[in-house]
């Protein structure tokens, strides 16, 4: 599956990394597991301001349908995750977001133990890619399956680039950030490191995500990889890859 995408290089970038051609697997077929999400519900919109005044620094949530029929997608791809009806993180609120625990694929479940909080909609484009191409890639540059990805919380309240910047887009529950990959025999590949995996990695995920920021982007992405959907120009074809 092919993409063509705006990439750009902001401030110190080292790197532009391009968009690579995906290989799609197939889900096999078999008995479903255990899923820890409940049926469907209706949802409210986003909470209003403390009653003490002080406005929220953001508020997201999805329409009531798309989040019904994201959550049966993500069920019926045997993703394991949990429906808080609310998640707060200091002045922020996401309605009826999803937190993830594992991802079926062809190799095996990929755990995620810290269990990421974000919008349904992020939770499919994040978990789409774990097994469509985290996983098999990860087996191919290794010999080893894909037995965890460690991240961040997800879904934080955090500005975009400093204090009085806008709220980033984890405060939206519309982001990741992936720091290492543990291996079936537990090795851990960071993502600190730079090997090729990461790098392969990292090329794929700017066709599933508008922005990818890693070791050589800025000081604040030396670490882990930054994914995440922000709209950066009249299309989500405009892509941020660095």
């Amino acid at each position: 599956m092919q993409a063509a995408f705006g990439l750009t290089r902001r401030g110190r970038s080292h790197t532009s990394f391009r968009a690579a051609s995906t290989v799609l697997f197939l889900a096999a077929s078999g008995a479903a597991p255990v899923v820890g999400a409940q049926a469907p519900q209706a949802y409210p919109a986003p909470p209003a301001p403390p009653s003490d005044g002080e406005p929220l620094l953001s508020t997201s949530a999805m329409d009531e349908s798309d989040h019904a029929q994201c959550v049966s997608e993500l069920a019926s791809k045997k993703v394991v995750f949990e429906q808080p009806k609310e998640a707060a993180r200091e002045g922020c609120r996401l309605s009826a977001p999803v937190s993830l625990t594992s991802v079926r694929t062809l190799f095996g479940d990929v755990s995620l133990p810290a269990k990421p909080t974000m919008l349904c909609s992020f939770g499919l484009k994040f978990t789409d890619w774990v097994r469509e191409v985290a996983a098999p890639m990860t087996l191919a540059y290794t010999g080893q399956k894909l037995a965890e990805i460690e991240t961040g919380p997800g879904f934080a309240c955090t500005a975009r680039y400093k204090a009085e910047a806008p709220p980033s887009e984890h405060a939206k529950g519309d982001a990741i950030d992936v720091v290492s990959f543990v291996l079936a025999d537990k090795h851990r590949v960071t993502v600190k490191a730079l090997g090729p995996l990461v790098g392969a990695l990292r090329m794929t995920a700017c066709g599933y995500f508008t922005t990818v920021l890693g070791p050589g982007a800025d000081p604040q992405h030396e670490t882990h990889l930054h994914l995440d959907m922000l709209m950066h120009g009249g299309t989500a074809n405009y892509r941020i890859c660095e």
